[in-house]
């Protein structure tokens, strides 16, 4: 007796479920595959469309393989589904790596089956140099892209300079740091509305001849002489008094300067050296850090310009300003990228990405390029 109840209920239960998908809209060829089909898996169909009917009509479906169908079908719109899942072009385990790509211009889905078979790859340059049948051109730009600071909008200056470097890092601090163009020509707005405490002014950016911060601050004679911005000084002042707990002693020199203040220190400069030598060690006017009144040019007593570099103050400021929000600007092992000679003495608050700048070991100019101009 209990067993045909059981056969009865089984018998209901399959009528209910024929007459669920026979109202969703599933013909009798359609339902019969379903219902062949392990209870979980028929779980899929409790909704209709065009594509789960199409499913259900390709003899080439494998049950196990249902859900990497229905997951992929959002991300394929013209190849075969189920054929590039039973190939296992398209797995569980490369799902993201095919959404990442649809999402990438110029994407083409023609190619899916070639970017997939360059795995953990550059996904943008994969797509660009596929699409151009190029991968000798890939491989190499691929070899580009693993440098930590790769600009990928840079890349077609990378191939340019490519034979003019010796190693990858060279080549991409020289293109990133803009040193393969002639210094002061087709210079760039160094834009402070843009990018605040951390716009770049150097040989390649230039700010207005009439840009003056306007929270500008008198320093107290205790902390040195001149003029900061009102964050920047509040940072100085900071450090200064951590430094003296510690036994060092330091002041500020020369703040902020106006446009036409250098102006006139560039051009005394010109009445004694030839401009090439000037352009190492003076900033013309515009290109200037110290007209931002982020810059500070600090010394401490007993020591000037000349002899800084061996004070203890020198050795603290390398090791503890990125603390404070400043970076050391000018070392002496990246004349050839900042384009001025050593020195010591000159610090710019960038304010709480200085520890980054730091940690990174690369000019501020590299810097910019790479975490700051297009974020």
């Amino acid at each position: 007796m209990k067993k045909l109840l059981l056969c009865l209920l089984v018998l209901l239960l399959c009528a209910c479920s024929k007459n669920v998908y026979k109202e969703l809209g599933y013909s009798k060829k359609e339902i019969k595959v379903i219902e062949g089909f392990k209870l979980e898996n028929q779980r899929f169909f409790n909704e209709h469309n065009e594509f789960l009917s199409s499913l259900l009509n390709n003899e080439n479906i494998i049950e196990d393989n249902l859900e990497l169908y229905i997951e992929y079908h959002d991300l394929i719109k013209e190849k075969d589904v189920v054929a590039l899942v039973n190939s296992k072009v398209l797995r569980e385990d490369n799902y993201e790596r095919v959404k990442d790509l649809t999402n990438i211009e110029g994407y083409k889905e023609e190619n899916l089956e070639k970017y997939l078979s360059n795995y953990k790859r550059n996904d943008s340059l994969l797509v660009k140099y596929v699409n151009e049948d190029n991968m000798d051109g890939y491989y190499l730009a691929f070899k580009l892209s693993k440098d930590k600071y790769f600009v990928e909008r840079n890349l077609d200056l990378y191939l340019k300079y490519y034979d003019q470097k010796d190693n990858i890092r060279d080549l991409i601090e020289y293109i990133n740091s803009k040193v393969y163009l002639p210094p002061y020509e087709d210079e760039e707005l160094a834009d402070v509305d843009k990018y605040g405490y951390q716009v770049l002014v150097n040989k390649y950016y230039k700010l207005p001849s009439d840009y003056e911060p306007d929270d500008l601050v008198k320093v107290e004679s205790n902390y040195g002489v001149g003029y900061l911005r009102q964050q920047a000084y509040e940072a100085y002042k900071k450090m200064q008094d951590d430094a003296y707990e510690q036994g060092i002693s330091m002041y500020i020199t020369s703040p902020y300067r106006s446009y036409n203040t250098q102006y006139v220190l560039y051009n005394r400069y010109l009445n004694e050296d030839p401009v090439e030598v000037v352009d190492t060690y003076s900033a013309r006017p515009g290109n200037s850090e110290h007209q931002l009144g982020l810059a500070v040019d600090i010394l401490t007593p007993g020591y000037n310009f000349g002899t800084f570099y061996s004070a203890p103050a020198a050795q603290w400021l390398e090791e503890n300003a990125h603390k404070y929000g400043f970076i050391f600007r000018y070392p002496a092992e990246k004349i050839d990228i900042t384009g001025y000679k050593y020195e010591p003495w000159h610090y710019r608050y960038v304010g709480d990405i200085a520890t980054s700048v730091y940690e990174s070991g690369i000019t501020y100019d590299e810097y910019f390029e790479k975490y700051i101009k297009d974020n």
